[in-house]
């Protein structure tokens, strides 16, 4: 399996351009919100998907937990993600796997009969009505000098503030590789309703003339940026985001 950075590919996303595009407004509302918690009530937590790097399962557990604050102060019931996994992983084991063994590809039929079998188990033991799908995925930051743009965060180019750091931005202009955390949510019958998305970090910083990727050591290392992005990709269902403190030393 790929590594997080194999992944993300981040020096090669590099773009530089004339003039930037202006954007519309994200609006992650699918159905209204009324139309969401008339028919939903009870959300099954996937397992969040991301990819390979030495500390994932620390850091997907980390937004497990802010997710399903989030969806909990928004007044959803979140039936966490090893309930899912518990019966997921079993049907897999049964079917013989879900990718064919010699194009490596997945077979969308198992797949399928996998995903309705567990939502089927979960409605029946916990009256689950819909289901959360995070990830974390690259997303393509605006930036300009010193100031880069993505999914509802600002954050430095060259990793630092101040005069000098701004001045050794210049006045260049393009596109920078970020990491955005995406919480879809669907109903029961895998329609999508909502799909929030909150920036969490930049993936390459401005130095010496060029981008430089971050390195691993430093991927996901603030916990204020984690409870950021959570609270930025569920605001719009959440009329008070959760406070919640995450420990730096996790």
């Amino acid at each position: 399996m790929k590594n997080l950075k194999q992944t993300f590919a981040v020096s090669t996303l590099m773009l530089f351009c004339v003039g930037c595009a202006t954007t519309t407004p994200y609006d992650p509302f699918v159905k209204s919100e009324d139309e969401i918690k008339s028919s939903i009530s009870v959300l099954a937590m996937k397992p969040i998907r991301l990819a390979e790097f030495s500390r994932k399962d620390e850091v997907a557990a980390r937004y497990e937990m802010l997710i399903t604050e989030q969806l909990e102060s928004a007044g959803f019931t979140v039936i966490p993600s090893n309930e899912f996994s518990a019966i997921w992983d079993p049907m897999v084991e049964q079917v013989g796997g879900l990718f064919d063994p010699v194009t490596g590809e997945s077979d969308p039929d198992k797949v399928k009969a996998v995903h309705e079998h567990t939502l089927n188990e979960l409605r029946a033991k916990f009256s689950v009505n819909g289901f959360v799908a995070p990830r974390i995925d690259v997303a393509k930051a605006s930036w300009y000098g010193n100031s880069a743009t993505w999914d509802g965060v600002k954050d430095e180019t060259t990793g630092k503030g101040g005069f000098w750091a701004s001045l050794a931005a210049a006045n260049y202009q393009g596109s920078v590789p970020a990491l955005s955390l995406i919480v879809p949510i669907f109903d029961i019958n895998g329609d999508p309703v909502y799909v929030g998305r909150g920036g969490i970090q930049l993936f390459a910083h401005f130095k010496g003339g060029r981008f430089i990727d971050v390195p691993e050591s430093m991927w996901f290392v603030e916990p204020e940026r984690d409870l950021n992005a959570a609270n930025i990709a569920m605001r719009d269902l959440v009329a008070d985001p959760v406070a919640t403190q995450v420990s730096k030393t996790q």
